[in-house]
């Protein structure tokens, strides 16, 4: 065993199992040039390099401890094994504000230690749900006894789009809004305030705005507001201003029908104009 002999006894394979297993790259296949390194390993007391299996470990552990609400009285199903019940509107989302974003993400850059203060993924967010990379949008209300509720999505990557989206997924309170906690299937993403994670909540936020999560009785009446684009449809005129149009022909589409008939032909005429040509043709 390399553990228990000192770095200079080793032989060049036993030296390079040494660094592999704390993770130390090496390209030299000379002995001398690994026993450096391995010395100063040694020196530094780098440690043993966790193994797949134990971060797969710890990943499904911290991502249990997200469903665990309230000291442990509430443990929310796994929003991935919950096949029924979703659903594709979002009249059930609760009124998450802005503010309850931010107060979120600082909340979780605190406990992470992160320098940043989640401004910088704040931005990157943004930008992510801006340039419409989250999609597949879904509410769950897990049950009518809970005051809590799942909102996941598929996000896009920011720059390798063609590889396969994140999953993310957000566990709201459904009376306060308050972001309780949040997942993705990316590297940071057991932080819960990855850029993927942010780009979903500020698109929860939008919809809210929006008052997509209201009904139609409960929106204020708005039939005194113009038309979307600040103009009218229409102007309003006499009747006797009206333009009357009418089209002649076929339509035909190729090029010789085009050039044997005119098709088309606008008659702008107005009411008094038909009454005049009428009196001359009766």
């Amino acid at each position: 065993m390399t553990e228990n002999k000192n770095v200079k006894d080793l032989k060049r394979d036993e030296l390079g199992v040494f660094l592999r297993d704390r993770g130390i790259p090496y390209a030299s296949r000379n002995k001398e040039d690994r026993l450096v390194l391995a010395s100063i390993a040694e020196k530094r007391n780098v440690p043993l390099k966790s193994s797949v299996d134990d971060d797969l470990k710890t990943i499904i552990e911290e991502r249990k401890k997200k469903m665990v609400l309230e000291d442990g009285l509430i443990k929310l199903p796994d929003p991935v094994k919950m096949l029924a019940g979703w659903e594709k509107t979002f009249i059930n989302f609760p009124n998450t504000s802005a503010t309850d974003v931010e107060d979120y993400i600082k909340l979780c850059a605190e406990n992470h230690n992160v320098q940043t203060k989640g401004i910088k993924s704040t931005k990157e967010g943004e930008s992510l749900y801006l340039s419409g990379h989250v999609t597949g949008v879904e509410y769950h209300r897990i049950s009518p006894n809970i005051s809590y509720c799942y909102i996941k999505a598929i996000v896009a990557r920011q720059k390798a789009q063609t590889q396969a989206p994140y999953s993310v997924w957000i566990i709201l309170h459904k009376r306060t809004g308050k972001v309780e906690n949040a997942y993705c299937n990316c590297p940071a993403g057991l932080r819960g305030h990855c850029k993927h994670c942010v780009s979903l909540l500020h698109f929860i936020v939008r919809q809210i705005e929006a008052g997509c999560n209201k009904a139609c009785t409960s929106k204020p009446q708005e039939w005194h507001k113009p038309h979307a684009q600040g103009k009218r449809v229409t102007q309003p005129d006499f009747v006797r201003n009206l333009v009357v149009k009418k089209v002649t022909g076929r339509f035909d589409t190729t090029p010789e029908d085009l050039k044997k008939r005119e098709i088309n032909q606008d008659w702008h005429l107005t009411l008094e104009q038909f009454a005049t040509e009428k009196k001359k043709h009766c």
